[in-house]
């Protein structure tokens, strides 16, 4: 965690000149245990939010608080996408308007639930939360967009989901204060990677479906069997996987007519390396499937 760095500002986001940078290590010890000045702010921040003053907490935010861009490093000259030098593989996830227990809940969920979480912690205001996720460490914008919007298929349907946070690399995460969030070794988490998923798998279908006796059993055999070779392959970094494989099932469900959970399940109780946390890959898999059934789409052969 020591080696990852990115730039650190003061409260005002017209701010484009960072102060200092900052490692993934000081960022964490920052969130978990500010300073007791700004942990006055914090409550005040929760106060204001309770009785729906959001410009006083804006306020509170902007004059007393520090905030970050942790998915890059910069020229030290602005915060313009052209003053990106280097991308840290880091992405951060926000949710907001959320119940305190729903806050709490979603905290665990994101990092029991995805081995990407590097971090997760319940915001300032205690009615949102927010993630660090590991993704590859891109070279250009439109990658990092790419790698967000793979991210989007899964959470856009969450509550309180902010899209604009996975989209926008230069986007400020201000500091938060949760003594319990919830860290993993970033050495230890796994990649994210579903570049590009949402402009492919999602584009809407367009004309009709076919009757689903017009496939033959061959070909209705070919569909079961990518599908369990998807999953069979998992060794490792299985929830990228699990999902991407989950939502081509729905996918390839709704097309050809047939019902390729019970199938994709078993694939999944079935695989030793996702042994460790069946129901949880099971929960994810159903979640994504529901999503491909939204979008027919063929087996696509060579």
């Amino acid at each position: 965690m020591k080696q990852i760095k990115f730039p650190c500002y003061h409260g005002n986001v017209k701010n484009t000149i960072p102060i200092t940078e900052v490692t993934l290590e000081q960022f964490i010890k920052g969130n978990k245990n500010p300073k007791k000045k700004i942990q006055e702010v914090f409550k005040q921040i929760e106060e204001a939010t309770a009785t729906g003053n959001l410009k006083l907490k804006s306020e509170l935010k902007q004059n007393n608080l520090v905030f970050f861009n942790p998915c890059v490093q910069t020229d030290g000259k602005g915060r313009k996408y052209e003053s990106v030098k280097n991308f840290t593989g880091l992405i951060p996830l926000d949710f907001d308007g959320l119940s305190k227990e729903m806050a709490v809940e979603l905290k665990h969920h994101l990092f029991k639930d995805f081995k990407s979480c590097v971090s997760s912690w319940v915001s300032p205001s205690k009615f949102g939360t927010k993630a660090l996720f590991r993704i590859p460490i891109v070279k250009s914008v439109e990658e990092f967009k790419s790698v967000g919007a793979g991210l989007g298929t899964i959470f856009e349907w969450y509550s309180g989901f902010d899209s604009s946070s996975i989209t926008n690399p230069i986007l400020p995460l201000f500091l938060s204060w949760d003594s319990d969030m919830l860290v993993r070794d970033f050495d230890e988490s796994e990649e994210f990677d579903l570049r590009g998923y949402k402009l492919s798998l999602y584009e809407p279908f367009e004309g009709e479906l076919p009757d689903s006796g017009s496939f033959s059993p061959e070909e209705i055999n070919k569909v079961v069997e990518t599908i369990k070779f998807y999953i069979d392959r998992i060794d490792g970094n299985a929830h990228p996987q699990c999902m991407s494989a989950s939502c081509l099932a729905g996918s390839l469900s709704a097309y050809h007519g047939i019902d390729l959970l019970p199938i994709l399940e078993q694939a999944i109780e079935e695989n030793s390396y996702m042994s460790k946390d069946t129901a949880g890959y099971i929960r994810t898999a159903r979640q994504m499937y529901e999503r491909g059934l939204q979008n027919p789409q063929p087996l696509k052969t060579k």
